[in-house]
């Protein structure tokens, strides 16, 4: 089933492919980092909540993501840093529940966005973004199901 956002899947007790795109993952204007990834943590958590089928194999997300929702300009900015800003305890009691024990798979594909006369060196780019992803994603990254691709 593919979906977009503000979708409720507790009606479907059979799903057993979830094919999510989210929002836009990038910096608005002055913004913190972390403001940035609690938008997309709302998002998860707004479309895993109410996922109820406990047949669901595989979950593929699709993101779109501006080179700045990772800036490494000062320490502050690192990945882990941000990642410690973020509450994630609502997010993995999510992925946690026994809706998601019979998950063998889950892709998450981020296409980056490209602004014109940006220079971003694109394999750091993808190596915290990749960490980003794993942290925030943290129970499926531990048990091994969690694919993360950049483009």
């Amino acid at each position: 089933m593919y979906v977009g956002f503000h979708v409720n899947l507790s009606q479907n007790i059979a799903l057993r492919f979830l094919d999510v795109r989210l929002y836009r993952i990038e910096h608005g204007y002055n913004q913190p980092q972390h403001t940035i990834w609690t938008k997309a943590m709302d998002e998860l958590h707004s479309i895993l909540s109410t996922i109820r089928s406990r047949q669901l194999e595989h979950i593929q997300f699709h993101a779109w993501v501006g080179y700045d929702a990772v800036r490494h300009d000062s320490e502050s900015e690192q990945p882990s840093v941000v990642l410690k800003e973020l509450d994630l305890r609502d997010l993995h009691g999510v992925m946690s529940r026994p809706n998601f024990d019979t998950l063998k798979h889950v892709g998450v594909k981020m296409y980056r966005l490209r602004y014109p006369y940006t220079f971003v060196d694109a394999a750091g780019l993808r190596e915290m973004l990749e960490l980003m992803v794993r942290g925030i994603l943290q129970p499926w990254s531990a048990s091994g199901i969690l694919n993360v691709t950049c483009y």
